[in-house]
């Protein structure tokens, strides 16, 4: 495990587990836990099975979870700010496309960079990705009550008024975006959209690929779910299975 400080963000890099057989860079965009330090639990676990599939994992922490009592003082669009620092400073020092996974807030967030990159995204992967009211996004909203009532509104459908199925339209990475069949979070309609709109610019041999999952919100209770997250993503990449899948 290599750690970094990219500005004020915090970054873990996992190595391939396999000296021979590299597919590159993967930045994890986390999602809405207000939990400090969570970079290392995201290392622990996803992080750990990704490399297991041969990328080299980058896990961060956002400025909004270094102190817990400084989350509010930061909001969407400073994740997002974050989230690019660290996607930067990686195609810098690696020179190579890379690819994002994006875990519910995390997934507009990763649509925004892909949209924003273009070919410097080689692998999209959504997990049950959330979808935000664009007011939400605004630099001067944090997390707190504004938050919670731009996005509370219109019956807790405010996701309808995002941007992101917009940008998602101008993403040119291979995109796998799953969802869970019982998830009460994320509606069933936001997956689908994000489905919908990717792929206006991909190219032959890219595809676009809407998986599901049995089971709610939670990625790591029951400890078979990060396995079928890591399951669906080895079977879009067309990769063998590991004797312990």
């Amino acid at each position: 495990m290599d750690q970094f400080l990219v500005n004020e963000v915090p970054v873990i890099r996992l190595r391939s587990t396999a000296e021979n057989l590299n597919r590159g860079n993967l930045v994890v965009i986390y999602g809405g836990t207000k939990e400090a330090n969570f970079r290392f639990t995201v290392a622990g676990s996803l992080g750990e099975k990704l490399a297991d599939l041969y990328f080299n994992v980058y896990c961060f922490d956002f400025r909004s979870n270094l102190v817990a009592d400084r989350f509010y003082e930061f909001g969407l669009y400073d994740r997002l700010c974050d989230a690019r620092e660290v996607v930067q400073w990686v195609l810098e020092t690696q020179k190579a496309p890379l690819s994002l996974m994006g875990l519910s807030m995390g997934g507009p967030l990763a649509v925004t960079i892909a949209s924003e990159l273009g070919d410097k995204i080689k692998n999209l992967f959504l997990v049950a990705p959330a979808a935000y009211h664009r007011e939400a996004m605004k630099p001067e909203v944090k997390f707190g009550p504004q938050f919670s009532e731009i996005i509370r509104g219109n019956g807790n459908c405010s996701w309808k008024e995002t941007d992101s199925f917009e940008e998602a339209k101008r993403v040119s990475a291979s995109t796998l975006i799953v969802e869970f069949r019982k998830d009460e979070t994320i509606p069933h309609e936001i997956p689908m959209s994000y489905w919908r709109n990717v792929g206006g610019k991909l190219r032959p041999g890219q595809e676009v690929r809407l998986h599901t999952l049995e089971g709610g919100h939670t990625f790591d209770a029951p400890p078979q779910r990060q396995e079928d997250i890591i399951g669906a993503i080895r079977e879009f990449l067309a990769l063998p299975p590991l004797a312990r899948d």
